[in-house]
């Protein structure tokens, strides 16, 4: 009877052993269950993380095309944003619409989203799916804006509006000879002088901060170049000797008062001008103060030898209009006039 009775009711021991293996073998189930989900979305987020750098990389390629191209980026935008989608893709595929461009507001719309090896907009999940769970997709978006920027600090001279000459479809505007002396003129193709020029602003160590909406202090270094001025400039001339280009953001004014120390320049916003040659100290023709400023220099470039200035105390800047886009995320405290200079930013 005592036997009996032992195998109905095992003991306690036997009892608890049966319920930890139970309990150990739902344990196992749960982790290898959460080890799954882990693995399969954490692809899916390595996956996004990849699709957002696509976006990213392709809202600002397209913007900065608008900003320098405005007529003719909506063209090529899609292929451009597929171009930076795929180089930030591990498997060099991704799908991004052809992005949205609104002019207006000067944003650009990138969407892209999973594309695998085979063609699918959706992956293929290696253990999820033992939960009932088979595939998997990821998408992301970034809007980036281009926006005339509405502060700066450089070089101290300041040019004026009057000169501007590029429309809203071009890249770039005409080569002009930006007179100082005398009279402040802008000198046409053609060579007939239109109203405005440069001045220079009181800077220090040939540097000087601006902010569109605001008046800055002009000067009148007289014969001489500013405390500075002299080490930037032959940085300029090496660049430009060795072939490269020397594109420099200016403070752009669109009423000055007075002249020289007595003078003051309204900043509405700024542009960027290719330099090719300047005289920007009067009396000795030497570099750095001056270069390719002679008619022999500038048809030797092929331009006209009217905007030569090498004579007496004549200053002037040899140069030309263009569109920029700056990498400062910050374009001030409010956007500039546009005169073709843009900070290029995500907004989302």
């Amino acid at each position: 009877m005592r036997r009996l009775i032992s195998r109905l009711f095992p003991p306690a021991r036997e009892r608890e052993e049966g319920a930890t293996i139970a309990f150990v073998v739902v344990i196992l189930v749960v982790m290898l269950g959460a080890g799954a989900i882990a693995v399969d979305f954490g692809q899916l987020a390595a996956e996004r993380a990849q699709l957002q750098n696509g976006a990213d990389a392709a809202a600002l390629a397209v913007a900065s095309t608008c900003a320098k191209s405005p007529g003719t980026c909506a063209s090529g935008s899609s292929a451009l944003s597929t171009l930076y989608g795929n180089a930030n893709a591990n498997d060099g595929a991704t799908t991004i619409a052809p992005p949205t461009i609104d002019f207006t507001a000067r944003t650009v719309t990138a969407n892209a989203s999973t594309l695998t090896s085979s063609g699918s907009s959706s992956m293929t999940l290696s253990f999820a799916r033992f939960l009932g769970i088979n595939t998997g997709s990821a998408k992301a978006s970034a809007t980036a804006a281009w926006v005339p920027i509405g502060k700066g600090t450089g070089f101290p001279l300041t040019f004026s509006s009057a000169c501007f000459d590029i429309s809203a479809t071009s890249q770039t505007g005409a080569v002009q000879q930006f007179q100082y002396k005398p009279g402040m003129y802008c000198t046409s193709p053609s060579g007939q002088q239109i109203p405005g020029g440069w001045g220079w602003l009181d800077s220090s160590n040939c540097q000087i901060s601006t902010q569109s909406g605001s008046t800055s202090v002009g000067s009148d270094p007289g014969n001489n170049l500013p405390l500075g001025c002299s080490t930037i400039l032959q940085g300029w001339v090496d660049t430009i000797q060795a072939g490269g280009e020397v594109d420099v953001v200016f403070p752009i004014f669109t009423s000055s008062t007075q002249n020289g120390t007595n003078g003051s320049y309204a900043i509405s916003g700024y542009a960027t001008l290719k330099i090719i040659g300047w005289k920007l100290a009067g009396g000795a023709n030497k570099t750095p103060g001056s270069f390719q400023n002679t008619a022999g220099a500038l048809t030797a470039l092929g331009l006209p030898a009217i905007y030569a200035c090498s004579g007496g105390t004549d200053r002037c800047v040899i140069a030309q209009f263009i569109r920029f886009d700056v990498a400062d995320p910050t374009p001030g405290p409010t956007p500039g006039q546009d005169y073709g200079t843009s900070s290029i930013t995500l907004t989302k």
